[in-house]
């Protein structure tokens, strides 16, 4: 007797919603190395590939500069430090890259649900480098990006400039920080750990009732 699944009728092959393979690759129908390849760069690319559509000068530039005001994460931050104790670890780049993704992705979560939840307060210090940094290259954008704290004018200028949404301002993210994550993972010796503070963090483990 069939069920409810097998009564149904199921598409024969994968739908190739972005990336058209063949021959001749293209992303959102754009031929990609006999188009793409000469005429744009890396962040047009990436921007193309997340929103369908080719990006002005101003999208491109507002993008390009947030994304290098993002990419700094050291060590004392999770995902790079999982990283690094994975190449401590033992583990091959490809398992250090998978802790780094995984750590990374959760990490922009994490920022882009608290820019949308904090009462946040004035921080006009480095946010002022970005929105300078903006504005010599004509990029326009709300004045009252400058009252927001780093972090969350870059989420600002990101959505507005740029017009990305919330998930794809975390993959963003993810995208940017990931080569620092990568290059402080692969700095690591495998088995090395005369050089980690292996007594760091100090954790007291106390009953749930206390």
């Amino acid at each position: 007797m069939k069920g409810p699944v097998e009564d149904l009728s199921w598409d024969k092959k994968l739908k190739a919603r972005i990336t058209t393979p063949g021959a001749h690759p293209r992303i959102h129908g754009y031929d990609v190395r006999g188009d793409l390849m000469k005429n744009i760069d890396l962040p047009a690319l990436i921007l193309l590939t997340l929103t369908g559509e080719l990006p002005t000068k101003e999208q491109k530039t507002a993008f390009e500069k947030t994304m290098i005001f993002i990419a700094p994460i050291s060590v004392n931050e999770a995902p790079v430090h999982a990283s690094v104790l994975a190449g401590l670890c033992g583990s091959d780049s490809t398992g250090r890259a998978g802790v780094a993704a995984i750590t990374l992705a959760q990490q922009a979560r994490c920022i882009t649900r608290e820019h949308e939840a904090t009462d946040l307060q004035e921080n006009t210090g480095e946010t002022t480098l970005l929105l300078n940094e903006l504005t010599k290259h004509k990029v326009q954008f709300p004045q009252e990006f400058r009252t927001l704290p780093p972090i969350q004018a870059a989420i600002a200028v990101l959505n507005h400039c740029c017009g990305l949404n919330t998930e794809q301002i975390e993959q963003v993210f993810l995208m940017a920080r990931m080569p620092c994550a990568l290059a402080e993972a692969a700095a690591v010796k495998p088995g090395d750990f005369r050089e980690y503070p292996i007594e760091l963090p100090g954790f007291e483990y106390t009953d749930g009732d206390k």
